[in-house]
Protein backbone atom coordinates (compact mmCIF):
# COMPACT_ATOMS: atom_id res chain seq x y z
CA UNK A 1 0.00 0.00 0.00
CA UNK A 2 2.98 2.49 0.60
CA UNK A 3 6.33 2.93 -0.74
CA UNK A 4 8.95 4.21 2.05
CA UNK A 5 12.55 5.87 0.89
CA UNK A 6 15.21 7.27 3.00
CA UNK A 7 15.49 10.81 1.56
CA UNK A 8 18.15 13.32 2.32
CA UNK A 9 17.33 16.83 4.17
CA UNK A 10 15.55 19.03 2.04
CA UNK A 11 14.75 16.66 -0.42
CA UNK A 12 17.74 16.77 -2.57
CA UNK A 13 17.99 13.35 -3.24
CA UNK A 14 16.72 9.90 -2.58
CA UNK A 15 19.23 7.09 -0.02
CA UNK A 16 17.53 4.11 -0.48
CA UNK A 17 14.10 2.46 -0.85
CA UNK A 18 13.35 0.68 2.74
CA UNK A 19 11.32 -2.87 2.53
CA UNK A 20 9.97 -4.67 5.56
CA UNK A 21 12.33 -6.98 6.27
CA UNK A 22 15.37 -4.57 6.06
CA UNK A 23 18.61 -4.88 8.05
CA UNK A 24 18.73 -0.97 8.68
CA UNK A 25 22.02 0.98 10.02
CA UNK A 26 20.78 3.41 12.76
CA UNK A 27 23.15 6.13 11.64
CA UNK A 28 21.30 5.98 8.39
CA UNK A 29 18.46 7.75 10.65
CA UNK A 30 21.02 10.04 11.78
CA UNK A 31 21.06 11.94 8.18
CA UNK A 32 18.24 10.91 6.56
CA UNK A 33 14.14 11.12 6.46
CA UNK A 34 11.59 8.74 5.33
CA UNK A 35 9.77 9.56 2.81
CA UNK A 36 6.04 7.42 2.77
CA UNK A 37 4.38 7.73 -0.68
CA UNK A 38 0.72 5.49 -0.55
CA UNK A 39 -0.27 3.90 -3.84
CA UNK A 40 -3.22 4.53 -6.06
CA UNK A 41 -5.73 3.26 -4.14
CA UNK A 42 -9.79 3.63 -3.55
CA UNK A 43 -8.75 6.29 -0.95
CA UNK A 44 -7.73 8.87 -3.25
CA UNK A 45 -7.75 12.56 -2.46
CA UNK A 46 -9.32 11.45 1.07
CA UNK A 47 -5.59 10.97 2.46
CA UNK A 48 -5.03 14.48 4.08
CA UNK A 49 -2.51 13.36 6.40
CA UNK A 50 0.02 10.11 7.18
CA UNK A 51 0.83 8.36 11.11
CA UNK A 52 3.49 6.61 11.36
CA UNK A 53 4.00 4.31 14.83
CA UNK A 54 7.46 3.24 16.01
CA UNK A 55 7.43 0.04 18.68
CA UNK A 56 11.04 -0.46 19.44
CA UNK A 57 13.02 -2.95 20.86
CA UNK A 58 12.26 -1.98 24.35
CA UNK A 59 7.92 -1.70 23.23
CA UNK A 60 7.80 1.68 23.25
CA UNK A 61 5.62 3.74 21.07
CA UNK A 62 6.04 6.38 18.98
CA UNK A 63 3.45 8.34 17.06
CA UNK A 64 4.19 10.96 14.37
CA UNK A 65 2.10 12.44 11.69
CA UNK A 66 2.39 14.62 8.84
CA UNK A 67 0.23 16.79 7.13
CA UNK A 68 1.42 18.10 3.46
CA UNK A 69 2.63 16.05 0.53
CA UNK A 70 5.06 14.99 0.06
CA UNK A 71 4.62 12.75 3.29
CA UNK A 72 8.33 13.52 4.90
CA UNK A 73 8.65 12.18 8.56
CA UNK A 74 12.10 14.20 9.67
CA UNK A 75 13.68 14.77 12.78
CA UNK A 76 13.07 11.26 13.92
CA UNK A 77 14.59 9.79 17.22
CA UNK A 78 17.60 6.90 16.20
CA UNK A 79 15.70 3.61 17.27
CA UNK A 80 17.04 1.29 19.73
CA UNK A 81 19.11 -1.29 18.43
CA UNK A 82 16.85 -4.31 17.87
CA UNK A 83 13.70 -5.53 16.43
CA UNK A 84 11.76 -2.00 14.77
CA UNK A 85 8.17 -2.42 14.38
CA UNK A 86 6.35 -0.09 12.65
CA UNK A 87 3.02 1.13 11.45
CA UNK A 88 1.54 3.48 8.64
CA UNK A 89 -1.81 4.92 8.07
CA UNK A 90 -3.58 6.92 5.97
CA UNK A 91 -6.23 9.34 7.91
CA UNK A 92 -8.82 11.17 6.19
CA UNK A 93 -9.77 15.32 6.88
CA UNK A 94 -11.02 15.00 10.40
CA UNK A 95 -8.00 12.85 11.29
CA UNK A 96 -9.74 9.45 11.16
CA UNK A 97 -7.74 6.18 9.92
CA UNK A 98 -9.17 5.39 6.02
CA UNK A 99 -10.35 1.65 6.63
CA UNK A 100 -7.90 -0.62 5.59
CA UNK A 101 -5.56 1.55 5.29
CA UNK A 102 -3.24 0.37 7.87
CA UNK A 103 0.32 -1.67 6.94
CA UNK A 104 2.74 -2.54 9.50
CA UNK A 105 6.60 -3.31 8.65
CA UNK A 106 9.25 -4.94 10.60
CA UNK A 107 12.82 -3.97 10.46
CA UNK A 108 16.37 -4.77 11.80
CA UNK A 109 18.21 -2.09 13.70
CA UNK A 110 21.84 -2.55 14.13
CA UNK A 111 24.42 -0.80 15.88
CA UNK A 112 24.48 -1.93 19.63
CA UNK A 113 26.66 0.77 20.73
CA UNK A 114 24.57 3.52 19.88
CA UNK A 115 21.73 4.82 22.35
CA UNK A 116 18.49 6.18 21.16
CA UNK A 117 17.93 9.68 20.48
CA UNK A 118 15.36 11.93 22.22
CA UNK A 119 11.98 12.57 20.12
CA UNK A 120 12.57 15.83 18.47
CA UNK A 121 10.19 18.94 18.79
CA UNK A 122 8.75 17.71 15.42
CA UNK A 123 7.57 14.94 16.70
CA UNK A 124 3.42 15.03 16.61
CA UNK A 125 2.62 13.38 19.57
CA UNK A 126 4.40 11.56 22.27
CA UNK A 127 3.71 7.84 23.49
CA UNK A 128 0.51 9.21 25.12
CA UNK A 129 -1.16 9.61 21.81
CA UNK A 130 -1.67 6.23 20.47
CA UNK A 131 -2.94 5.11 16.67
CA UNK A 132 -6.44 4.84 17.83
CA UNK A 133 -6.85 8.39 19.05
CA UNK A 134 -8.94 10.37 16.55
CA UNK A 135 -7.28 13.87 15.29
CA UNK A 136 -8.93 16.48 14.32
CA UNK A 137 -6.78 18.20 11.26
CA UNK A 138 -6.21 21.99 10.95
CA UNK A 139 -8.09 23.85 8.22
CA UNK A 140 -5.35 26.41 7.50
CA UNK A 141 -6.34 30.31 7.70
CA UNK A 142 -2.93 32.02 6.50
CA UNK A 143 -4.69 35.53 6.20
CA UNK A 144 -7.34 36.01 8.03
CA UNK A 145 -10.15 38.27 6.87
CA UNK A 146 -10.73 41.55 8.59
CA UNK A 147 -12.51 41.79 11.72
CA UNK A 148 -12.55 38.18 12.46
CA UNK A 149 -9.17 37.90 15.14
CA UNK A 150 -10.72 37.73 18.62
CA UNK A 151 -10.11 40.10 20.98
CA UNK A 152 -7.44 41.02 22.75
CA UNK A 153 -7.72 40.84 26.66
CA UNK A 154 -6.52 43.12 28.79
CA UNK A 155 -3.63 41.34 30.48
CA UNK A 156 -1.35 38.35 28.77
CA UNK A 157 -2.87 34.62 30.13
CA UNK A 158 -1.27 33.01 32.89
CA UNK A 159 2.27 31.73 31.74
CA UNK A 160 1.56 27.87 31.93
CA UNK A 161 4.23 25.96 34.18
CA UNK A 162 4.89 22.28 35.80
CA UNK A 163 7.67 20.78 37.93
CA UNK A 164 9.06 18.43 35.26
CA UNK A 165 11.40 16.54 36.42
CA UNK A 166 14.44 16.92 34.94
CA UNK A 167 15.50 13.57 32.82
CA UNK A 168 18.91 13.85 33.73
CA UNK A 169 18.35 13.77 37.63
CA UNK A 170 15.81 10.91 37.06
CA UNK A 171 16.38 7.26 36.04
CA UNK A 172 13.09 5.34 34.94
CA UNK A 173 11.54 2.74 37.02
CA UNK A 174 9.94 -0.21 35.83
CA UNK A 175 7.59 -2.19 37.86
CA UNK A 176 6.85 -5.50 36.39
CA UNK A 177 2.84 -6.22 37.12
CA UNK A 178 3.37 -9.70 38.17
CA UNK A 179 6.15 -8.60 40.79
CA UNK A 180 4.07 -9.23 43.30
CA UNK A 181 6.76 -9.55 46.26
CA UNK A 182 9.96 -7.44 45.26
CA UNK A 183 11.85 -10.62 43.74
CA UNK A 184 14.16 -8.12 42.50
CA UNK A 185 15.04 -6.11 45.50
CA UNK A 186 14.40 -2.78 43.98
CA UNK A 187 11.91 -1.83 46.87
CA UNK A 188 9.10 -1.41 44.33
CA UNK A 189 6.62 -3.83 43.96
CA UNK A 190 2.54 -4.73 43.64
CA UNK A 191 0.14 -5.96 44.27
CA UNK A 192 -3.33 -7.22 43.16
CA UNK A 193 -7.17 -7.95 44.73
CA UNK A 194 -10.80 -8.47 43.60
CA UNK A 195 -12.31 -12.00 42.75
CA UNK A 196 -11.08 -12.77 38.64
CA UNK A 197 -7.39 -10.84 38.30
CA UNK A 198 -4.76 -13.14 38.16
CA UNK A 199 -1.13 -13.61 37.47
CA UNK A 200 -0.26 -15.41 33.82
CA UNK A 201 3.32 -17.09 33.03
CA UNK A 202 4.84 -18.51 30.16
CA UNK A 203 3.49 -22.36 31.11
CA UNK A 204 -0.23 -20.64 31.36
CA UNK A 205 -0.63 -18.98 27.85
CA UNK A 206 2.98 -19.22 25.90
CA UNK A 207 1.53 -17.49 22.77
CA UNK A 208 0.05 -14.47 24.75
CA UNK A 209 3.40 -14.07 27.14
CA UNK A 210 5.84 -14.38 24.63
CA UNK A 211 6.58 -10.70 24.43
CA UNK A 212 5.67 -9.56 27.83
CA UNK A 213 8.69 -8.66 29.74
CA UNK A 214 9.78 -11.53 31.96
CA UNK A 215 7.13 -13.52 29.77
CA UNK A 216 4.32 -12.81 32.73
CA UNK A 217 1.79 -10.42 32.99
CA UNK A 218 -1.33 -9.46 35.18
CA UNK A 219 -4.75 -10.64 33.64
CA UNK A 220 -8.08 -8.63 34.69
CA UNK A 221 -10.49 -11.37 34.86
CA UNK A 222 -14.21 -9.89 35.85
CA UNK A 223 -15.55 -7.04 34.23
CA UNK A 224 -15.50 -4.87 37.98
CA UNK A 225 -14.15 -4.46 41.12
CA UNK A 226 -10.10 -5.74 40.45
CA UNK A 227 -7.27 -3.90 41.54
CA UNK A 228 -3.76 -3.64 40.15
CA UNK A 229 -1.64 -1.42 42.40
CA UNK A 230 1.90 -0.53 41.76
CA UNK A 231 4.58 0.84 44.71
CA UNK A 232 7.15 2.86 44.27
CA UNK A 233 9.27 5.62 45.43
CA UNK A 234 11.07 8.91 44.37
CA UNK A 235 12.98 11.29 45.74
CA UNK A 236 11.86 14.13 44.33
CA UNK A 237 8.24 15.75 44.06
CA UNK A 238 6.85 16.50 41.41
CA UNK A 239 5.43 16.01 37.70
CA UNK A 240 5.87 12.36 36.21
CA UNK A 241 5.14 9.98 33.17
CA UNK A 242 3.50 7.05 33.72
CA UNK A 243 3.88 4.36 30.95
CA UNK A 244 1.38 1.22 31.30
CA UNK A 245 2.53 -1.65 29.28
CA UNK A 246 -0.06 -3.67 28.34
CA UNK A 247 -1.49 -5.92 25.73
CA UNK A 248 -5.45 -6.01 24.29
CA UNK A 249 -6.97 -8.03 21.33
CA UNK A 250 -9.21 -6.71 18.87
CA UNK A 251 -12.78 -7.83 18.42
CA UNK A 252 -13.19 -10.77 16.06
CA UNK A 253 -14.60 -8.87 13.62
CA UNK A 254 -11.41 -7.10 13.06
CA UNK A 255 -12.79 -3.53 14.96
CA UNK A 256 -10.67 -1.96 17.85
CA UNK A 257 -12.01 -1.81 21.12
CA UNK A 258 -11.30 0.31 24.31
CA UNK A 259 -10.99 -1.37 28.16
CA UNK A 260 -10.21 1.58 29.84
CA UNK A 261 -9.67 1.19 33.85
CA UNK A 262 -9.79 3.47 36.63
CA UNK A 263 -6.42 5.08 37.17
CA UNK A 264 -5.41 7.00 41.31
CA UNK A 265 -2.41 7.92 42.06
CA UNK A 266 -1.57 8.07 45.93
CA UNK A 267 -5.76 7.59 46.54
CA UNK A 268 -6.58 10.10 45.01
CA UNK A 269 -8.59 9.98 41.25
CA UNK A 270 -7.09 10.67 38.35
CA UNK A 271 -8.68 9.60 35.52
CA UNK A 272 -11.31 7.60 35.71
CA UNK A 273 -12.08 6.49 31.96
CA UNK A 274 -7.88 5.83 31.10
CA UNK A 275 -7.92 4.34 27.63
CA UNK A 276 -6.62 1.26 26.84
CA UNK A 277 -7.35 0.75 23.45
CA UNK A 278 -6.44 -2.29 21.13
CA UNK A 279 -2.34 -3.43 20.44
CA UNK A 280 -2.64 -6.50 18.77
CA UNK A 281 -4.35 -5.46 15.12
CA UNK A 282 -4.97 -9.85 13.90
CA UNK A 283 -9.23 -9.58 14.23
CA UNK A 284 -8.69 -12.74 16.73
CA UNK A 285 -10.27 -12.07 19.97
CA UNK A 286 -8.02 -14.27 21.56
CA UNK A 287 -4.79 -12.43 20.55
CA UNK A 288 -3.16 -10.92 22.97
CA UNK A 289 0.49 -10.83 21.95
CA UNK A 290 1.17 -7.59 20.82
CA UNK A 291 1.51 -5.44 23.75
CA UNK A 292 1.75 -1.39 23.67
CA UNK A 293 2.01 1.47 26.18
CA UNK A 294 -0.73 4.36 27.41
CA UNK A 295 1.17 7.41 29.22
CA UNK A 296 -0.27 9.91 31.29
CA UNK A 297 1.43 12.67 33.30
CA UNK A 298 0.75 12.98 37.01
CA UNK A 299 1.97 14.85 40.46
CA UNK A 300 4.19 12.02 42.49
CA UNK A 301 5.31 13.04 46.08
CA UNK A 302 8.33 12.56 47.58
CA UNK A 303 8.60 8.87 49.20
CA UNK A 304 6.61 6.32 48.57
CA UNK A 305 4.00 6.58 45.99
CA UNK A 306 1.06 4.06 44.87
CA UNK A 307 -0.61 4.21 41.20
CA UNK A 308 -3.72 1.85 41.01
CA UNK A 309 -5.89 0.67 37.97
CA UNK A 310 -9.17 -0.80 38.97
CA UNK A 311 -11.84 -2.01 36.62
CA UNK A 312 -15.40 -0.60 36.76
CA UNK A 313 -17.45 -1.83 33.98
CA UNK A 314 -14.96 -3.03 31.11
CA UNK A 315 -13.07 -5.34 32.58
CA UNK A 316 -9.38 -4.67 31.74
CA UNK A 317 -6.25 -5.85 29.41
CA UNK A 318 -3.61 -8.19 30.12
CA UNK A 319 -0.87 -5.75 32.15
CA UNK A 320 2.83 -6.26 31.35
CA UNK A 321 4.45 -3.49 33.85
CA UNK A 322 4.16 0.28 34.99
CA UNK A 323 7.39 2.48 34.03
CA UNK A 324 7.77 5.78 36.07
CA UNK A 325 9.50 8.43 33.68
CA UNK A 326 11.08 12.12 33.19
CA UNK A 327 8.50 14.17 31.32
CA UNK A 328 9.76 15.39 27.97
CA UNK A 329 10.48 18.81 28.55
CA UNK A 330 9.22 20.31 24.98
CA UNK A 331 5.36 18.39 25.63
CA UNK A 332 3.14 20.38 27.68
CA UNK A 333 -0.05 19.07 29.50
CA UNK A 334 -2.86 22.17 30.49
CA UNK A 335 -5.62 20.90 31.48
CA UNK A 336 -8.69 23.24 30.14
CA UNK A 337 -10.03 24.06 33.83
CA UNK A 338 -6.57 25.70 33.75
CA UNK A 339 -7.02 28.13 30.69
CA UNK A 340 -8.22 31.67 31.40
CA UNK A 341 -11.66 32.35 31.12
CA UNK A 342 -11.92 35.36 31.27
CA UNK A 343 -14.29 37.10 34.60
CA UNK A 344 -17.42 36.84 32.54
CA UNK A 345 -18.06 32.95 33.66
CA UNK A 346 -21.21 31.84 35.22
CA UNK A 347 -21.92 28.75 36.70
CA UNK A 348 -26.02 29.17 35.68
CA UNK A 349 -25.21 30.47 32.24
CA UNK A 350 -24.85 27.66 29.65
CA UNK A 351 -23.52 30.95 27.28
CA UNK A 352 -20.78 31.45 29.48
CA UNK A 353 -17.33 29.01 29.60
CA UNK A 354 -17.58 27.38 32.44
CA UNK A 355 -14.73 25.28 34.29
CA UNK A 356 -17.04 21.97 35.79
CA UNK A 357 -15.97 19.59 39.08
CA UNK A 358 -17.88 17.16 41.03
CA UNK A 359 -18.28 19.92 43.53
CA UNK A 360 -20.16 22.88 41.31
CA UNK A 361 -21.87 20.39 38.77
CA UNK A 362 -25.60 20.28 40.84
CA UNK A 363 -25.52 24.48 40.43
CA UNK A 364 -24.87 23.97 36.97
CA UNK A 365 -28.42 26.02 34.53
CA UNK A 366 -31.07 24.01 35.88
CA UNK A 367 -28.90 21.81 38.32
CA UNK A 368 -29.47 18.19 36.19
CA UNK A 369 -26.46 18.81 33.77
CA UNK A 370 -24.64 15.54 32.60
CA UNK A 371 -21.17 15.27 34.46
CA UNK A 372 -19.19 13.96 31.87
CA UNK A 373 -17.14 11.23 33.74
CA UNK A 374 -14.25 10.68 31.16
CA UNK A 375 -12.29 13.48 31.54
CA UNK A 376 -9.17 13.48 33.42
CA UNK A 377 -8.51 14.71 36.79
CA UNK A 378 -12.64 14.80 37.17
CA UNK A 379 -13.17 18.29 35.97
CA UNK A 380 -13.16 20.01 32.55
CA UNK A 381 -14.51 23.06 30.76
CA UNK A 382 -17.59 23.32 29.11
CA UNK A 383 -17.68 25.52 26.32
CA UNK A 384 -19.84 28.30 25.82
CA UNK A 385 -22.89 27.95 23.82
CA UNK A 386 -23.99 29.98 21.06
CA UNK A 387 -21.27 32.75 22.00
CA UNK A 388 -19.15 33.89 19.22
CA UNK A 389 -17.00 35.78 22.03
CA UNK A 390 -16.35 32.75 24.37
CA UNK A 391 -12.30 31.86 24.89
CA UNK A 392 -9.86 29.79 26.73
CA UNK A 393 -6.34 31.56 26.81
CA UNK A 394 -2.92 30.04 28.02
CA UNK A 395 0.95 31.11 27.40
CA UNK A 396 4.12 28.66 27.29
CA UNK A 397 7.49 29.47 27.23
CA UNK A 398 9.51 27.97 24.59
CA UNK A 399 13.13 27.41 24.24
CA UNK A 400 13.15 24.87 21.42
CA UNK A 401 12.40 26.55 17.45
CA UNK A 402 10.59 24.02 15.63
CA UNK A 403 7.28 22.95 14.40
CA UNK A 404 4.98 21.80 17.14
CA UNK A 405 1.63 20.26 17.34
CA UNK A 406 -1.27 21.96 19.55
CA UNK A 407 -3.82 18.71 20.87
CA UNK A 408 -6.70 19.22 22.09
CA UNK A 409 -8.99 16.10 23.84
CA UNK A 410 -12.64 16.58 23.76
CA UNK A 411 -16.38 15.11 23.72
CA UNK A 412 -19.00 16.96 21.91
CA UNK A 413 -22.24 14.72 20.29
CA UNK A 414 -22.09 17.01 17.09
CA UNK A 415 -19.73 18.97 14.63
CA UNK A 416 -18.45 22.58 16.89
CA UNK A 417 -15.37 23.65 15.37
CA UNK A 418 -13.41 26.39 16.94
CA UNK A 419 -10.15 28.66 15.82
CA UNK A 420 -6.94 28.80 17.19
CA UNK A 421 -4.72 32.53 17.76
CA UNK A 422 -1.47 33.45 17.99
CA UNK A 423 -1.14 36.81 19.79
CA UNK A 424 2.44 37.93 18.81
CA UNK A 425 3.43 41.48 20.28
CA UNK A 426 -0.44 42.40 20.50
CA UNK A 427 -1.38 41.35 16.98
CA UNK A 428 -4.01 37.92 16.97
CA UNK A 429 -3.59 36.20 13.79
CA UNK A 430 -5.54 32.49 13.11
CA UNK A 431 -3.07 29.71 13.07
CA UNK A 432 -6.18 27.35 12.02
CA UNK A 433 -9.56 26.06 13.11
CA UNK A 434 -9.87 22.64 14.74
CA UNK A 435 -12.57 20.72 13.54
CA UNK A 436 -14.39 19.56 16.70
CA UNK A 437 -16.45 16.05 14.89
CA UNK A 438 -18.94 14.42 16.78
CA UNK A 439 -17.10 11.20 19.07
CA UNK A 440 -18.93 8.06 19.13
CA UNK A 441 -20.19 6.60 23.26
CA UNK A 442 -18.26 4.30 24.73
CA UNK A 443 -19.90 1.11 25.32
CA UNK A 444 -20.01 1.09 29.12
CA UNK A 445 -20.83 3.74 31.69
CA UNK A 446 -18.21 3.30 34.25
CA UNK A 447 -20.24 1.75 37.95
CA UNK A 448 -17.95 3.61 40.57
CA UNK A 449 -19.97 7.26 40.50
CA UNK A 450 -21.17 7.28 44.00
CA UNK A 451 -19.54 10.61 43.87
CA UNK A 452 -21.81 12.34 40.88
CA UNK A 453 -24.81 13.59 42.57
CA UNK A 454 -27.43 11.11 40.94
CA UNK A 455 -29.16 14.56 39.46
CA UNK A 456 -26.04 14.97 36.90
CA UNK A 457 -25.74 11.51 35.92
CA UNK A 458 -27.10 10.19 32.43
CA UNK A 459 -31.08 10.07 32.68
CA UNK A 460 -30.82 6.44 31.36
CA UNK A 461 -28.56 4.74 33.35
CA UNK A 462 -25.75 4.51 29.83
CA UNK A 463 -22.68 6.76 28.19
CA UNK A 464 -23.61 9.09 25.14
CA UNK A 465 -20.58 10.49 23.15
CA UNK A 466 -20.48 12.97 26.14
CA UNK A 467 -18.83 10.21 28.17
CA UNK A 468 -16.67 9.60 25.32
CA UNK A 469 -13.70 11.23 24.20
CA UNK A 470 -9.54 11.87 24.35
CA UNK A 471 -7.23 9.42 23.72
CA UNK A 472 -4.70 9.98 26.78
CA UNK A 473 -3.61 11.94 27.48
CA UNK A 474 -6.05 12.12 27.20
CA UNK A 475 -9.16 8.97 26.54
CA UNK A 476 -12.44 7.28 26.97
CA UNK A 477 -12.64 7.78 24.15
CA UNK A 478 -11.83 11.85 24.02
CA UNK A 479 -10.37 12.12 20.85
CA UNK A 480 -8.05 14.59 19.97
CA UNK A 481 -8.14 17.73 17.50
CA UNK A 482 -4.20 19.13 16.12
CA UNK A 483 -2.97 22.03 14.95
CA UNK A 484 0.57 21.79 13.48
CA UNK A 485 2.74 25.16 14.06
CA UNK A 486 5.57 26.29 13.79
CA UNK A 487 7.53 28.79 16.39
CA UNK A 488 10.57 30.53 16.72
CA UNK A 489 12.52 31.24 19.89
CA UNK A 490 11.72 34.96 20.52
CA UNK A 491 10.17 37.71 21.92
CA UNK A 492 6.83 37.41 23.93
CA UNK A 493 4.03 36.60 22.29
CA UNK A 494 0.44 35.81 23.05
CA UNK A 495 -2.12 33.27 21.06
CA UNK A 496 -6.07 32.60 20.95
CA UNK A 497 -8.48 30.39 20.26
CA UNK A 498 -12.02 32.06 19.16
CA UNK A 499 -15.71 30.68 20.20
CA UNK A 500 -10.46 30.96 21.72
CA UNK A 501 -7.86 29.41 23.25
CA UNK A 502 -3.95 29.89 23.61
CA UNK A 503 -1.21 27.00 23.43
CA UNK A 504 2.56 27.47 22.98
CA UNK A 505 6.66 27.21 24.17
CA UNK A 506 11.45 28.61 23.85
CA UNK A 507 10.06 32.33 24.28
CA UNK A 508 6.52 33.13 25.71
CA UNK A 509 3.74 32.33 23.45
CA UNK A 510 0.36 33.22 24.03
CA UNK A 511 -2.44 31.14 22.67
CA UNK A 512 -6.27 31.23 22.39
CA UNK A 513 -8.98 29.33 21.30
CA UNK A 514 -11.96 30.89 20.00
Amino acid sequence: MYSMSFVSSRLESMASRIRSGDRLDEKTFQDHEIMVTPFPSVWGNSIKSMRMTFEDAQDRLSVFERFERPFVFDHLPTPLSGKLKMMIEALDERGEVLPGSGEQFGFEIESPDVVAEEVSDQEVSDQEDTPQAAQALLTSSDEPAAGTGPALLAEPAPLATAALIAPESFTTLRIEAEDLSDDDGDGNASSIGGAGIEVVTGGDNPSNTANASGTAYVDFGGATGETLTFTFSVTEAGEYELALGYALSQNGDGSDRNRPLRLDVNGELQDRMFDLPSTTLTGDATDFSEFGERTIRVQLQAGENTVSFTSNGASGPNVDYLEVRAPDPDVFVIQGEDLDIGSTSDVADAGTNRVVTLDNIASFTNGRETFRVGAEGASYLDWASGNAEAYGDFTLEVATAGTYSVTVTYASSSARPIGLFLIDEGTPGQIGTFQFAAVTAPNYYPDDVDDVPADNQPGNGGPSAWEAGRPRRWRSPWPRAAIPCVWAARPTGRTSTRSRWRYWRPMRWSLSIR
